[in-house]
């Protein structure tokens, strides 16, 4: 029933049309009846040679198209056509499928398919506010980094803020950004509509993906949003140069909304360095806190070096992946299963995880991996500290028999339980 309703639509748009307002993916469907136009034998080879439409990808291509009907609404359909065959005549014949798009009614914007307004092909939304004589949208354009057009006001719109602007509420930039501030589900809490004006400014005159978007980021979690603002619009649309700096900025953030605390951007990299750490614990100890226990201790103490801890639980795991910066955690299983030996060294000149595993087709076991703070490189000295530690028969001899004693583990029968 759905492809039914599907077929009919397509099948509208190409008649009920009063105005051709954009088209992508014409020379597609030109080669398509080019090959139609053929004899049957010739269509069927060109199908099995896959020669019929360039650059097809997995036998469909995609067109979109921006129109204004006979009803003097506009549609924006983004269709994927697929070639096909028919297996008795030899002919070559499409198979239309809507992605998505948009419908604009006097009574405001209707989305198909979970489509957004950011997913409408830029060029075709120019040519579709200009039909509607809302030119004020384009205001403030360029060309993008990639020769292509850039409007940074579409990129604020959506259905609802789109549909007011239909209806003549929304009339220009400064009610646009109002609106965007008050009704956006991640900032709207933030009540920032008032500095409408300001954050307008920054959003247009920078690079408004970068500044505008880690500004109101940062306000969420600033004591002082108003005072970041005002810093932000004094200084290019930046935030305050330490700020900028700190190299766990997108960590603190997440850290501040997980536990609802604020902080001050103003700080110093020192003190911002200080409450990464202090809120990172506490971060912790909650993710902790809620952890089921996994103990896969090793059956014999491990002749470890000074400065080496063996880590043989999931919390101890988890621990070091959130201390040291990286995805540990994600081998939990590989390390329950004696696939690999985790272990914390802080021997050298900074802290490393590392990890041993079974070389493959051999009986040695060597580094998998051995890294620093966000996988940064050790030092020499300390891969060589290692290295000559693996060499050692009893750390060897270690490893095959944690690894031995594990699969006798498996190997052995499950026993049931039966009830009386």
């Amino acid at each position: 029933m759905i492809a039914l309703i599907e077929s009919l639509f397509i099948q509208l748009i190409h008649i009920v049309m009063k105005k051709l307002l954009y088209i992508l993916g014409q020379g597609s469907i030109d080669q398509v009846k080019e090959v139609q136009q053929l004899p049957a034998d010739v269509q069927r080879f060109k199908f099995f040679a896959k020669n019929i439409v360039k650059n097809l990808h997995k036998g469909s291509f995609t067109t979109a198209t921006a129109r204004v009907n006979d009803d003097n609404s506009i549609t924006y359909a983004m269709i994927n056509h697929k070639v096909m065959m028919n297996n008795t005549s030899g002919k070559v014949f499409t198979v239309q499928n809507l992605l998505g798009g948009m419908h604009i009614t006097p009574d405001g914007v209707k989305m198909w398919k979970s489509y957004t307004i950011a997913s409408i092909h830029t060029d075709a939304m120019e040519a579709i506010v200009k039909e509607l004589g809302c030119e004020w949208l384009l205001a403030y354009g360029k060309n993008d980094d990639w020769g292509g057009k850039d409007y940074p006001l579409l990129s604020l719109l959506t259905p609802a803020s789109f549909t007011r602007v239909i209806k003549g509420k929304v009339t220009n930039p400064k009610q646009l950004m109002k609106h965007y501030l008050t009704y956006n589900g991640k900032y709207r809490h933030l009540k920032l509509a008032k500095h409408a004006n300001t954050l307008l400014d920054i959003y247009v005159n920078t690079d408004r993906n970068s500044r505008l978007h880690n500004l109101l980021d940062a306000c969420a979690t600033d004591i002082n949003p108003e005072r970041l603002i005002q810093h932000a619009s004094n200084n290019g649309g930046k935030l305050p140069e330490a700020w900028e700096r700190f190299p766990f900025t997108y960590d603190i953030t997440m850290e501040c909304h997980q536990l609802n605390v604020k902080i001050d951007h103003t700080w110093s990299i020192a003190r911002l360095d200080a409450e990464h750490t202090k809120l990172s614990r506490l971060v912790r100890e909650k993710h902790i806190m809620f952890m089921d226990l996994i103990d896969y201790s090793y059956s014999q103490p491990c002749p470890l070096m000074p400065g080496m801890e063996l880590i043989d639980n999931n919390k101890r795991l988890w621990t070091e992946g959130s201390i040291m910066k990286h995805c540990i955690y994600n081998y939990l299983s590989k390390a329950i299963d004696r696939e690999l030996f985790h272990f914390h060294c802080t021997f050298g000149d900074k802290p490393a995880s590392l990890a041993i595993m079974k070389r493959f087709n051999s009986d040695r076991y060597v580094v998998q991996q051995f890294y620093g703070v966000r996988n940064s490189r050790v030092s020499d000295d300390q891969s060589r500290i290692v290295y000559a530690w693996l060499e050692e028969p009893a750390v060897q001899e270690w490893f095959k028999l944690e690894r031995e004693l594990k699969k006798k583990v498996d190997t052995l029968p499950k026993v049931r339980i039966l009830p009386f």
